[in-house]
C-alpha cells in the first residue's frame, strides 16, 4: 500500500500564494465610520463578567468569616444557657 500525499504539481500552490499576496496588496484599507453601539456593548457585556467576578470573590471571602460569626454566636448562646437558671423571670 503506498501513501500519496500531493506529490503532484506544486504550481497551483505557488500561483494560490501568488495570487493571493497580489490581491492584499493592491487593495485599499476599508475606512468606514463605527458608530457607538458596538461599544456600548462591549461595556455591558465587561460589566456583566465584572459583575460575576465580584460576587464569586465576595462568595468566596464571605464564606469563612460567616462561619466565624456562626461559631462565636453558637458559643455566646451556650454561655447564656448555662447562666440561665440563675436568672428569674420576668412577671
Amino acid at each position: 500500500m503506498t501513501h500519496t500525499h500531493c506529490k503532484g504539481n506544486k504550481v497551483p500552490l505557488i500561483a494560490s500564494l501568488i495570487v493571493t499576496s497580489w490581491m492584499l496588496s493592491v487593495c485599499s484599507p476599508a475606512i468606514a465610520y463605527v458608530g457607538p453601539g458596538p461599544g456600548i456593548t462591549l461595556l455591558g457585556s465587561l460589566v456583566g463578567v465584572a459583575s460575576f467576578l465580584a460576587v464569586a470573590i465576595g462568595g468566596l471571602l464571605a464564606w469563612p468569616i460567616r462561619q466565624l460569626r456562626q461559631k462565636t454566636k453558637r458559643g455566646r448562646r451556650e454561655f447564656d444557657e448555662k447562666d440561665a437558671p440563675h436568672k428569674t423571670p420576668k412577671d
